[in-house]
């Protein structure tokens, strides 16, 4: 994994996640596809349970629990509660559970 996060954060590829679409730091490489597809393909497995720390909203929490399918559990923890809530909102799947850091 070490090689992937350094083709994507490094500082010839800086401007790709250093936007206000990933909050102008680097957790917004985490929700992008080269990451996803390397946990899809090397990490995640069906029946895994993951625990998401820093969910957010919970878009890569979401992706997660697609490839841990219906046997798995995804657990997203945000401090934010504003980003719980909308994390709660759309990520309706069972297997997604959204908790506070307190």
């Amino acid at each position: 994994m070490s090689a992937l996060v350094n083709a994507l954060y490094n500082s010839e590829s800086i401007q790709q996640w250093q936007h206000e679409r990933t909050m102008l730091h680097s957790s917004g490489i985490w929700g992008r596809k080269p990451v996803l597809e390397y946990l899809a393909n090397k990490v995640v497995k069906a029946g895994d349970v993951v625990i998401d720390l820093g969910a957010g909203a919970g878009y890569p929490t979401l992706r997660i629990a697609g490839m841990t399918g219906a046997a798995g559990t995804v657990i997203g923890i945000e401090l934010s509660d504003a980003m719980l809530e909308a994390a709660r909102s759309h990520c309706w799947l069972r297997i997604c559970l959204f908790g506070g850091g307190t």
